[in-house]
């Protein structure tokens, strides 16, 4: 039995998808126009999401959220947390593309992540009360965010991040 229990554990460790973690390079421009470097750390949580966060500028806000790698079978539950923040109203005045979002207005998950396959989308809250949307393409979709890519971010206060990594 003891060697049943021992070989279940090793089955399951030899199955599971390795915690990778790296650094993103911003370069963050606040509405006062002085550039600053913003680095952003992430943490995968499976093959196609994890966390992300940031501090923006010295003694700044300091930013937690999730990101999610966009496949046609993505599954909902994943996507539905950086979905259904990236339509919120505080985003309506942001005028970020031909229609203000990264996506087609009042669109399904469904929908969402059969026209943006391969791309990542992440949103992260602040501890004070504002909030980043953020696009990334990546260079290699099948490497995630390990193969490097480029992206912006969006932050409530209408600054912008922009992102190589």
């Amino acid at each position: 039995m003891r060697r049943l229990v021992l070989l279940t554990v090793v089955a399951v460790l030899a199955c599971a998808t390795p915690v990778r973690t790296g650094v993103m390079a911003g370069r963050w421009t606040p509405k006062d126009g002085n550039t600053q470097s913003v680095p952003m750390g992430w943490e995968s949580q499976g093959l196609t999401h994890g966390a992300i966060h940031a501090t923006l500028g010295p003694g700044g806000e300091h930013f937690n959220g999730n990101y999610v790698r966009l496949e046609a079978d993505s599954p909902h539950v994943v996507v539905s947390d950086v979905y259904t923040q990236w339509y919120g109203p505080s985003w309506a005045a942001l005028n970020w593309g031909p229609d203000g979002n990264y996506g087609p207005a009042g669109a399904s998950i469904s929908v969402f992540t059969q026209l943006f396959s391969g791309k990542v989308v992440a949103t992260l809250f602040g501890n004070r009360g504002s909030s980043i949307r953020c696009h990334f393409t990546l260079n290699n979709p099948d490497a995630g965010l390990v193969g490097g890519g480029v992206g912006e971010c969006q932050v409530s206060d209408a600054s912008q991040i922009d992102v190589r990594f």
